[in-house]
């Protein structure tokens, strides 16, 4: 079930599930004399280790090229969506073409979302803003998967083969980012990198934080500054949610059923049974150190000990749903110790309200927008202060010039779904 997250996530931009890799050459496209202002400064080894040469100091990963550095301010165009007495806005974003793996709403109220190809980053100011400034910091189908930020200036996003792209000034400008070597020939490279993709990052603390992914957990303990491998066998696993619930206590959850438990900040993982090995896990909040939920197809479990135990939730799925897990449960977050949402890839929303013991349809996305939707993806959620946002992908129709209500016109476009918390 590890092909789940591996192919999907990037399928229609892709194409085929093996992408083409990035040139590592540095070259990119021809070489401008003025490069765009958010682009990466071209420095050639930037990350050395104190008292390095910098003429024989190399990154896991080439510096980001300044030439292949493209941007557009993309209006957004809002659907109002309507449907049991619930409402929701389905939110294009007109000029551009990116697909979103995942969404991050700042305590601030500043919004981050992050996909591909071209390794996206896309920001708004607030949630109510009128545009997302979508960058891209490659020309080639590089994705990044999950976006975590310590503070308001200190981010890390990560994606395909391991990348872990790093912002220092709120996202203004991002850095490739990793351990520095002496050679590329060095063969502690191989142990920091991952044989598919990094697809989720998070903090203990400022100093320590993990990376997840296929076959790998990466860990660091001077705040993201440099990052080791964790000796922890995942033959086959790909891990697809990582969360501490303090300083020393966290999660990750994966294909085969795969639960593990940390209790002391990554340094080590035990595996927990979950009595179901044919779930490929995509979901995993904790609202606070006792209570918290773990999903994936359509299944849910929950606990209140803090993970001592796990009871299988009620998920209420109509009888018309088509249940692949393929199309399944992409992501879960808790609100708090009682509400809960969760989203599956094609356009469903759950809601709980008991701390995850029932989940009950919110709303069919694609049927409360009647007809105006297809071709949803949907893999990002994150839950601001009174509203939730999903992100993915999505067809927006709109009628052709010439207002023709009849004939309407399909343009792929990354899509944003946001919704009241309140009552």
């Amino acid at each position: 079930m590890v092909a789940l997250r591996l192919c999907f996530a990037f399928a229609v931009a892709c194409g085929l599930c093996a992408c083409q890799p990035h040139d590592q050459s540095g070259q990119g496209a021809a070489a401008d004399a003025h490069a765009p202002a958010s682009a990466p400064t071209p420095t050639a080894y930037p990350y050395c280790k104190e008292g390095a040469s910098p003429a024989t100091c190399v990154n896991l990963h080439d510096p980001l090229n300044p030439y292949e550095f493209s941007a557009v301010d993309a209006a957004r165009v809002d659907l109002p969506l309507q449907a049991g007495g619930h409402s929701a806005v389905a939110t294009s974003l007109k000029g551009s073409h990116v697909a979103f793996n995942g969404i991050l709403v700042q305590p601030s109220g500043r919004l981050y979302a992050v996909g591909g190809p071209g390794l996206a980053i896309a920001a708004a100011p607030s949630e109510t803003a009128t545009t997302w400034h979508v960058a891209s910091y490659s020309e080639f189908a590089d994705i990044l998967n999950a976006i975590t930020f310590q503070d308001d200036k200190l981010g890390f996003a990560v994606g395909g083969a391991g990348q872990i792209l790093r912002t220092r000034d709120g996202g203004e400008h991002w850095e490739n980012f990793n351990r520095t070597f002496a050679s590329y020939k060095d063969p502690q490279r191989a142990a920091l990198t991952f044989e598919g993709a990094a697809y989720a990052i998070a903090f203990a603390d400022p100093a320590h934080g993990v990376v997840v992914g296929e076959k790998r957990i990466l860990r660091s303990t001077d705040g993201g500054q440099t990052w080791d491998p964790v000796a922890q066998p995942l033959d086959g696993i790909a891990l697809q949610r990582v969360q501490f619930t303090d300083k020393q206590h966290g999660w990750a959850v994966g294909s085969s059923g795969t639960v593990l438990r940390t209790d002391d900040a990554g340094a080590h993982w035990t595996a927990v049974p979950l009595g179901d090995s044919d779930v490929h896990l995509m979901g995993l909040s904790f609202s606070d150190t006792a209570h918290g939920c773990i999903g994936g197809g359509y299944k849910v479990w929950c606990t209140t000990d803090g993970g001592a135990h796990w009871a299988a939730a009620e998920l209420a799925v109509p009888a018309n749903v088509d249940t692949s897990e393929s199309i399944a449960i992409t992501q879960l977050l808790m609100r708090d110790a009682q509400q809960g949402w969760l989203l599956t890839r094609d356009g469903l929303i759950f809601h709980s309200s008991d701390a995850g013991q029932h989940w009950a349809l919110w709303m069919d996305v694609v049927k409360a927008s009647q007809g105006k939707l297809q071709g949803v993806e949907l893999w990002g959620l994150s839950l601001a202060r009174e509203r939730a946002w999903a992100a993915g992908e999505g067809a927006v129709a709109s009628p052709r010039p010439g207002g023709d209500e009849a004939a309407l016109s399909l343009d792929s476009s990354p899509l944003l779904l946001s919704w009241s918390l309140q009552p």
